[in-house]
């Protein structure tokens, strides 16, 4: 059997990845946190996870959850098995105080994720999952 290995990024290839990233007013299923790392995921790593998440409202998106019995199950439905240590380029959750779980993209010892405000960067500290990409 063949082992697929991991698709590695840059630094340098995330930052042009997030300036691609069309910036807008949030939107459940179009600019939240889970779109924003679909389409890091597709542009780091040539994966495109859309069809897995389709959603509108945060109605939507908490039923896709709760029948997933959580984000975290859900996510690792789509991705696969978490891996331990996130590096640069690996989606990631993060659990933030005050908005709880949310998804973004491992850039150096932050991540960059979308929250109601817009794009922003956090600490890495906050992650509390990750996975890597493997071409399919």
């Amino acid at each position: 059997m063949t082992e697929i290995s991991p698709i590695k990024a840059r630094t340098s290839d995330v930052f042009s990845a997030l300036n691609r990233w069309e910036k807008g007013h949030f939107q459940y299923g179009e600019k939240d946190c889970v779109s924003f790392t679909v389409f890091m995921i597709r542009e780091l790593h040539g994966i495109d996870y859309s069809h897995e998440l389709v959603y509108s409202t945060e109605e939507q998106a908490n039923e896709i959850i709760e029948s997933h019995n959580g984000f975290m199950n859900l996510i690792d439905r789509v991705l696969g098995d978490p891996v331990d240590y996130p590096t640069v380029g690996h989606p990631v959750m993060c659990d933030l105080p005050r908005i709880g779980l949310l998804m973004g993209v491992k850039l150096g010892e932050s991540v960059a994720v979308v929250t109601k405000r817009g794009l922003t960067r956090i600490p890495d500290s906050y992650i509390v999952r990750s996975w890597e990409c493997h071409q399919q």
